[in-house]
């Protein structure tokens, strides 16, 4: 590994903070991702150096997602600002891949692989169909709460191909969908929560909560080993 592999991260971190300093700092962090060198960054993550101070910290906050991916909290790069990894190595189960908003905007570049996104808006009684519709709040008790029914329509369906960056605002009503050349691996940069809560709509009552099994450490390591190598490959 070359010392800019391991210095990497605490470049981007940098660029990260100086693009928030800006006023269209949501443009620049797009830039930011889009340009960042992947392999590099993730090969930071591997250095022993950075393994005892974050990683540690970083598995102890993933896990597998319900909605059918891996959620691998890689590190923050400013304060309320997140930096993970997602990795779907399978369809997710119909029944379980929920239509959501979000607590936060984030921004995303597929590593590998391509996802469907899909969009949704509120309808009258006679468009669209039928969802339960759930809050979810973390560190509540019980972290799922039934809200009640609400009707969604599809607005939009968008294919988003390998190597291509996305904006999301916490705003949106979506679903996404990776498409059949698994693994998936998407870097994503999870900005602050600007709300506490967020709301889910799914076909069935289950009330599971959003997290469904965590993993050790050497299983984390593993996993940002993967998607260096898929990030390496497609170089």
């Amino acid at each position: 590994m070359s010392a800019t592999d391991s210095n990497a991260f605490i470049t981007f971190t940098k660029d990260v903070e100086d693009a928030l300093g800006s006023t269209a700092f949501e443009s620049r962090l797009q830039e930011i991702i889009k340009a960042v060198n992947v392999r590099g960054l993730l090969n930071a993550f591997l250095h022993p150096t950075i393994q005892d101070s974050l990683t540690s910290r970083g598995c102890e906050a993933s896990y597998f997602h319900s909605n059918g991916f891996l959620k691998l909290t890689l590190a923050g790069v400013a304060p309320e600002w997140v930096l993970r990894l997602h990795i779907w190595k399978g369809p997710p189960k119909i029944n379980e891949n929920d239509i959501h908003d979000h607590c936060g905007f984030f921004i995303s570049r597929i590593i590998r692989g391509s996802l469907i996104n899909q969009t949704f808006d509120f309808t009258g009684p006679n468009d669209g169909r039928e969802y339960y519709e759930f809050r979810h709040t973390v560190g509540a008790n019980p972290p799922v709460v039934w809200v009640g029914i609400k009707r969604l329509i599809l607005t939009e369906e968008t294919i988003i191909n390998s190597n291509t960056t996305y904006f999301l605002p916490d705003t949106v009503i979506h679903r996404t969908i990776p498409t059949q050349d698994f693994p998936c691996i998407t870097l994503v940069l999870q900005g602050p929560k600007r709300k506490t809560s967020s709301m889910i709509y799914r076909n069935s009552q289950r009330k599971s909560d959003a997290s469904d099994g965590s993993f050790n450490h050497e299983e984390y390591i593993s996993y940002i080993q993967e998607a260096l190598n898929y990030a390496e490959a497609s170089h």
